[in-house]
């Protein structure tokens, strides 16, 4: 069962690169196995959905500013249950959703199993390569639980 990682995000806009983040270490923790590859997305939309394309598992991960919860709170989506989003969806593209449907009517191989893992933000606005505290906190978390996703032990 071949998966992908992709880590959607700026680094250069503060917490908008938690993303990037999190896929650059989890790449160092399962770097030699050949079922799982992981990649930097900086535009989701269309791009997003073809990355996806020939895999059997996607696991997502962005920035995310619902302002509902606490900057470093970590939570799981299915792509149905995603709103509006500032990554997954591209101001010169489309959604996420509406991009797997496009896919699948493409008869695109995309995979049975898509979750996207969002970090509540803190400051996306401003220029800079660092997270704010309370999300780079969450970082070594998510790590751990996307290697027991990839293990199946999550």
């Amino acid at each position: 069962m071949r998966a992908i990682v992709i880590g959607v995000g700026n680094p250069l806009l503060g917490d908008d690169g938690v993303g990037i983040r999190v896929a650059r270490e989890l790449s160092r923790q399962v770097d030699g196995r050949s079922d799982v590859t992981v990649t930097e997305l900086y535009a989701g939309g269309l791009r997003l959905m073809e990355a996806m394309v020939g895999f059997n598992r996607a696991l997502v991960v962005d920035a995310m500013v619902s302002g509902s919860c606490l900057p470093g709170t970590v939570r799981c989506f299915t792509p149905e249950e995603l709103g509006a989003t500032r990554n997954l969806r591209c101001a010169h593209d489309t959604s996420l959703p509406a991009a797997l449907a496009m896919g699948a009517m493409l008869g695109l191989a995309l995979p049975g199993e898509i979750r996207v893992w969002g970090v509540e933000a803190a400051n996306c606005e401003e220029f800079g390569e660092e997270l704010t505290p309370a999300v780079a906190r969450a970082v070594p978390g998510l790590v751990e639980e996307l290697v027991r996703q990839l293990e199946g032990t999550g």
